[in-house]
């Protein structure tokens, strides 16, 4: 039988009007304790059919006090630093390991999987591939294909030269974390939701 206390994230994301582009979760907890989880619950509000959502200044807050009072003081930190960004917030809370029903939950869970918090095919990713747009993998964050005429001439004239990485579902895995002990020769190859244990060299 499941849990009910399986993963939450506390991030940045990226939107294209309504749509979600990208998520950077440094905040990240997988299978926590019940009682922390009910805790997380109460604080978000968020529950199975309602799983994400912009948290407000009042909750961020009661979030680092949580994280403090339970002895992630860096996790309280980068709380407080994530409430001054430019860019909206995001968490993401979900009860089980089911299928990801929108691109909110693929991305933690492709996060889980690069910070080695769980292990290759023991998470569901059923029907990532149909709810993950392909996006241009840009100097200046993802774009909609779609965008990038627009968006390469209003960087020209602006001066600056927009570089296009890649066209994909999934970006660099470098781009959001780092698991410590690894070698990667060219960071293009690894795309994030890659496991690397420690150790690995990644050649060109």
């Amino acid at each position: 039988m499941q849990s009910n206390n399986f993963a939450f994230g506390l991030g940045l994301a990226n939107y294209a009007e309504e749509r979600l582009l990208e998520v950077w979760f440094p905040i990240l907890y997988c299978r926590p304790p019940k009682n922390f989880f009910g805790e997380l619950t109460d604080i978000t509000g968020l529950s199975s059919t309602r799983h994400s959502g912009t948290p407000s200044l009042e909750q961020v807050k009661a979030l680092a006090e949580l994280f403090e009072s339970c002895g992630h003081s860096r996790h309280a930190q980068m709380a407080n630093r994530l409430a001054k960004a430019d860019s909206p917030m995001l968490m993401v809370l979900l009860e089980k390991d089911e299928p990801p029903i929108d691109a909110a939950s693929i991305w933690l869970k492709l996060h889980l999987l690069s910070a080695r918090l769980v292990k290759p095919n023991s998470t569901n990713l059923e029907g990532i591939f149909s709810l993950l747009p392909t996006l241009a993998w840009t100097s200046e964050g993802p774009i909609p294909p779609e965008q990038l005429d627009e968006r390469r001439l209003e960087a020209r004239i602006a001066g600056r030269r927009l570089v296009v990485d890649s066209l994909d579902k999934f970006p660099r895995m470098t781009d959001y974390l780092v698991p410590p002990g690894v070698r990667i020769a060219d960071a293009r190859r690894i795309r994030l939701g890659a496991h690397l244990g420690e150790g690995t060299t990644v050649m060109h």
